[in-house]
């Protein structure tokens, strides 16, 4: 295991009882839209109680406010497209590897094969028709199935803190946000990624960088202080939302990663202080590593649905 998990000494210091998460509080999510002004009406209209919406003009500056926002979905106008090279809307579906992508269809759903099909040749794999009552619906569930409140926090805060490291690198801890909570080893990680895991941990050791097993076990952590702040969620019920087969297991895996007990760990560490914690051991001490590594585990491929049960994905491309 990393050198950082024997620096336990001074990292400790009880504090005071958590209160309930701060993302837990929010009323709504915000929604980050590139759609034509007739669209833009419609959303505003219909969408007070259930997003707020944040318009822009180009991909670039959707990609930005996704960031600043903390934004939950993306939504195009086929409309929209004609304005926009394929690059430039890719480089923003891959950037958004926490966020749903979707297109969003008004009267001219009728017309919009041709630019339904370039979407889709460009990864966006969800649509919805807002002239149906239907559409609602389906957008509905892709803004509160595809990621939950706890991923879009850990992946909002990871965001932030990976700003200097490479595009690849970025998107692979984003696709281990994603995948944490029900994958345990890195052989299944590994898996999903399309890569077999000695060559995805030899990549790491050349680079210089902790093993992916540390990444791994620290997001899982991760997860762990998040469902903690809620005074409600017990440690077996924290265990079993990771997929621990038992609360024993669970406590095993937090001795040997941070050398505490799992009551203890739940007392002393906030989800700030996990986030820290990981931060500080895992992404600082290595930032020229980070800045430069491109790992060829990471592919601009959807998330295998293995890890997202609730995602229906709805292909617009042909298949080959």
């Amino acid at each position: 295991m990393p050198s950082y998990h024997r620096k336990r000494s001074a990292k400790f210091a009880t504090v005071p009882r958590r209160r309930p998460a701060r993302w837990a509080q929010a009323t709504g999510v915000s929604v980050v839209t590139l759609v034509d002004k007739a669209m833009q009406s419609v959303l505003e209209t219909a969408s007070t109680d259930l997003f707020l919406c944040v318009h822009v003009r180009t991909a670039s500056e959707g990609l930005a406010a996704v960031r600043t926002h903390g934004a939950r979905a993306v939504l195009f106008s086929p409309r929209f497209v004609a304005s926009e090279t394929d690059v430039a809307v890719r480089r923003l579906v891959e950037g958004c590897l926490c966020v749903s992508v979707v297109a969003v269809l008004g009267d001219e759903w009728a017309t919009a094969h041709q630019d339904l099909l370039r979407l889709g040749g460009c990864g966006v794999r969800h649509v919805a028709n807002l002239a149906e009552r239907e559409g609602w619906n389906r957008l509905r569930s892709f803004l509160t199935e595809a990621c939950d409140d706890t991923t879009a926090a850990i992946a909002s805060r990871m965001e932030a803190a990976l700003t200097f490291a490479s595009d690849e690198m970025r998107q692979l801890l984003l696709r281990l946000v994603l995948a944490a909570p029900g994958i345990a080893t890195v052989r299944v990680l590994s898996h999903s990624l399309g890569v077999h895991w000695s060559t995805l941990t030899s990549q790491f050791f050349r680079a210089g960088l902790p093993s992916p097993k540390a990444y791994l076990a620290m997001t899982r952590l991760l997860y762990a202080a998040a469902y903690f702040e809620t005074d409600s969620v017990s440690i077996a019920a924290a265990a079993s939302r990771l997929g621990f087969s038992s609360p024993q297991a669970f406590g095993r895996h937090v001795r040997l990663i941070m050398g505490l007990t799992a009551g203890d760990f739940r007392r002393r560490f906030t989800f700030d202080e996990a986030m820290k914690h990981y931060v500080d051991h895992l992404i600082a001490p290595y930032a020229s590593a980070l800045a430069s590594f491109r790992p060829t585990a990471c592919r601009p491929t959807p998330v295998p649905k293995l890890y997202r049960p609730l995602e229906v994905p709805l292909r617009l491309a042909a298949e080959a």
